[in-house]
This record gives C-alpha cells, sequence and structure tokens, in this order.
C-alpha cells in the first residue's frame, strides 16, 4: 500500500479543501484509542470508509475480529472492490493523522517510517481478507517481510522459492529481480521443447541436454557460435543443479559481458536462474550469488497446499 499511498496522498493534499475535517471531526477520527464500538458507528451511519479506517488502526492487536469485521462488510458489499475500498480509506484518513503528519507550516511533513508501518496494517487486512483463486495460476509472486516467494503450480512440476535479499525489486511479466544490486532472471523451460532430449537417462542428462540446447537456440539468434567457459555439478539439499556461463561475442558490445547459468529439473519443467557479470566479477563470486537463491528451492509433489504456504508467509 505504501507505494501507491505515495502518489494518492499529492491528490488529497492538491484538494485540501476536499478532506479537510473539523477539530471535533478529528477528534473523533484520530483517538487515543480506536474502538470497535465507534466503528459501528461509523458503519450504521453508512460511513464506511472512516469504519475502515478505525479496523486499519485496531488490526495490529485485533487480527482475528478485524478480520472477521471486514469479511462481514464484504459480505453485506459485495459490488465493492474490497482492495481499493481499503487503500482509498487509508489514503484518505492517513493524510490528518497527527501520528503521521505535521501540518503547523501548512502543508503535511509526513512520518515516513510511522506511515509505512499503518499502511502495512492495511496490507495485512487486505492479504487476509481479499480472497483470490491461485488455484489455476502457474505462477505466483507472494511479498514476504524480506522479498519475495514464488510458488510454481504447474501441473506436473511445483514447487517454491525466495528471492530475498538487499531492497528487492521484481518485474512480473519476466519474473526478473534487481537484488543485491544485480538483476536475477528466473525462467522456466518445457523439457518437451528441448530438441536433443532422446537420449536422457536422469538428471545430469536431462540438464546437459537443455544446456547444449539453449546454447545453440541462442547461437542462432546472435550468428555466431557460443562456447562454455566453465560448467559443474553441483548438489543443494539433495537437489541437483547445473551451473554453467558463456562468454557473450565483443561484436555485440555488451558491457555484461558472461551470462551465468544455473539450472535444475522439477517434474516436467528446467528451472533457470540467470545473471550477467562483467570480465572482471570473478566466478566465485556470482557462484556464490545464484546458490543463494538456489537453496531456497522446495519441490512439492501434487497435493501442494497453495493456500497454506501463503499463509504461512502472512505469519512470519
Amino acid at each position: 500500500m505504501k507505494e501507491i499511498f505515495l502518489t494518492i496522498i499529492l491528490f488529497y493534499v492538491t484538494t485540501i479543501s476536499y478532506g479537510q475535517f473539523s477539530e471535533k471531526e478529528k477528534e473523533v477520527l484520530y483517538p487515543k484509542n480506536y474502538t470497535f464500538e465507534q466503528a459501528e458507528i461509523f458503519e450504521q451511519d453508512g460511513k464506511y470508509d472512516r469504519a475502515m479506517w478505525f479496523y486499519i488502526n485496531l488490526y495490529p492487536e485485533n487480527r482475528e475480529k478485524v478480520v472477521e469485521k471486514v469479511n462481514q462488510f464484504q459480505e453485506q458489499n459485495d459490488t465493492i472492490n474490497l482492495k481499493a475500498f481499503i487503500i482509498n480509506s487509508f489514503s484518505e484518513y492517513a493524510v490528518f493523522d497527527p501520528t503521521i503528519s505535521n501540518w503547523d507550516n501548512g502543508y503535511p511533513e509526513l512520518n515516513r517510517e510511522k506511515m509505512d508501518i499503518k499502511g502495512s496494517w492495511g496490507d495485512a487486512i487486505i492479504l487476509d481478507c481479499y480472497k483470490e483463486d491461485y488455484s489455476k495460476q502457474e505462477v505466483i509472486p507472494i511479498k514476504t517481510k524480506k522479498g519475495f516467494m514464488i510458488i510454481f503450480n504447474y501441473e506436473n512440476s511445483k514447487s517454491t522459492l525466495r528471492i530475498e535479499g538487499e531492497d528487492p525489486k521484481l518485474s512480473e511479466p519476466f519474473i526478473t529481480f534487481l537484488v543485491d544490486n544485480r538483476a536475477l532472471q528466473i525462467t522456466i523451460v518445457d523439457v518437451s521443447d528441448i530438441s536433443n532430449m532422446k537420449n536422457c537417462k536422469n538428471t545430469g542428462d536431462t540438464l546437459i541436454a537443455h544446456k547444449n540446447y539453449e546454447l545453440q537456440y541462442l547461437g542462432k539468434m546472435i550468428e555466431e557460435e557460443l562456447v562454455i567457459r566453465k560448467e559443474e555439478t553441483i548438489n543443494i539439499s539433495k537437489i541437483e543443479f547445473l551451473l554453467w556461463y558463456y562468454t557473450l561475442p565483443s561484436k555485440l558490445n555488451a558491457q555484461l559481458e558472461n551470462q551465468y547459468i544455473i539450472t535444475t529439473l522439477i517434474g516436467d519443467k528446467v528451472l533457470m536462474f540467470h545473471t550477467a557479470g562483467s570480465k572482471k566479477e570473478k566466478y566465485k563470486t556470482v557462484k556464490k550469488y545464484l546458490i543463494k537463491y538456489a537453496s531456497t528451492l522446495d519441490i512439492y509433489d501434487e497435493n501442494m497446499d497453495i493456500n497454506k504456504i501463503i499463509e504461512g508467509v502472512k505469519n512470519e
């Protein structure tokens, strides 16, 4: 919520006459102690946005009851987009919250830390109450306290991994992260798409066949043969991985010439982690980086309980 909030707050600041409250209203809206009784009064008066503001503030010490109340509200108002409603309620009332903003100079001086804390309460209510059907989604990114969990929910390939590090950011369409000051891309490849699988007898054979397939495919794209500089098999928590890298040809003028890839087999899919590095960067440094994230991989059988996994993340 806090990313959205900064944009919305500008709107409310520039349209201040719309959102400003009397001193009497502020005493009710921003009490020392928020109560369910006042939230219910707001609901009875049809002031649902104010009731939601109270539920956001009540959430940390009253999670179960707040979730119950918000779920009841959702059932009674099923045409309302609950996620948008919670965000809008927070955005409208947080700007005048005396624990968040100081208006002594005629404009808000925001306490970002306190704003983020209260914003996280609203986020938590959304996660607890906003019901989303994950059963048919194949790739599900879930925000964690330190980054992201990615759930892979393919029919014959079910797993999770975590991308947690320094200031992680996710570009969902490509499962690309900026984490620990470098880009990390994750790709899933169907084994059936790999053309040279005929003689593969085990995981190691499959990963080597996939590596050769990728090199041939990329070489055709750039019209030059790509040569492996180094490859090695690594076992992480009894899961076999293949780590390899190649150098892009000089004609491409790439700033990050070395392309590093670590792969493993999960059911009928090959899971790939990619990152890039300069020629001066040591192989051991990139290897350590890739292993850090590959080691978070958990493989499940066909009975993976997605909702239970997500609930576990929320309760961390």
